[in-house]
């Protein structure tokens, strides 16, 4: 169930991602702000989506649900709780998931910035970190889904 959640929060952060990249380059394209921020709040959203998934694996971890071939290869009975907690980065796909949440956080932390005066640089802000983040979200998803 948990796992479950997990992956369709993965999913849904990696549809949102591209929606995020399209709309960008169409209120770019189309010279419409509203296209633009549409885009930025998609962005925005992405953090929390993707903070979930992290909060699903750590669960899966702490709980030791070793049905979950990752938890499986990372945990063990005998370790300790912050070893588990610590365990989401012990695999690639843990990694990864890592490294897609920070980097959201930092995308998100960037969007949030009053962007009033580089209105025209905004688009492509979030077109290069949504196609980064895209491309990290496609790896966990395709080959690297823990």
């Amino acid at each position: 169930m948990v796992a479950n959640l997990g992956f369709g929060s993965l999913v849904i952060t990696f549809l949102v991602t591209i929606y995020a990249i399209i709309t960008a380059i169409i209120g770019e394209r189309k010279n419409q702000y509203k296209y633009v921020e549409s885009a930025r709040l998609a962005l925005l959203l992405t953090f929390p989506l993707i903070t979930l998934v992290a909060f699903c694996i750590i669960w899966l971890l702490t709980n030791g649900n070793y049905e979950v071939q990752y938890v499986y290869n990372v945990t063990s009975n005998s370790m300790p709780l912050y070893l588990k907690v610590t365990a989401l980065w012990g695999g690639q796909s843990g990694s990864l998931v890592f490294w897609a949440w920070m980097m959201s956080a930092f995308t998100s932390a960037v969007t949030l910035h009053k962007w009033d005066r580089d209105r025209d640089l905004l688009p492509w802000v979030i077109v290069v970190s949504s196609v980064t983040l895209a491309f990290f979200l496609s790896m966990i998803i395709l080959f690297e889904n823990p």
